[in-house]
């Protein structure tokens, strides 16, 4: 764990003190959560780039795959409470918000243009 060289140098370290005594994660939890980061990862890459090169399909795919991601961690947060999932969730809402409020704003534009 990456807290364990954080200890060796300093053994009254009270952040890394606090996470090994406070964060309690089971294997499974671990997994989960690795595979969750990683498609993440992969899916924002992916939908990152087509929403700065501005292209039409990104806006509805993002919204679409990040709203699945948070109804997962929402019934994953019901199940298991987790204050990374949970802030984790918080910002995906917020990056959702964020997609959506940018599509309706270039959707309105392209509207007015017209």
């Amino acid at each position: 764990m990456f807290i364990k060289g954080e200890l060796a140098e300093d053994l009254g370290d009270f952040i890394a003190n606090w996470i090994k005594h406070s964060i309690h994660i089971s294997e499974k939890i671990k997994i989960l959560l690795i595979l969750l980061l990683l498609t993440h990862g992969i899916a924002k890459i992916i939908l990152a780039s087509g929403l700065v090169k501005n292209k039409k399909w990104a806006y509805p795919s993002a919204l679409a795959i990040f709203s699945i991601f948070v109804s997962y961690q929402i019934y994953q947060l019901i199940v298991f409470y987790s204050l990374f999932l949970l802030l984790f969730t918080i910002f995906d809402v917020f990056l959702v918000w964020l997609i959506y409020h940018e599509y309706k704003y270039k959707h309105f534009l392209k509207f007015i243009d017209e």
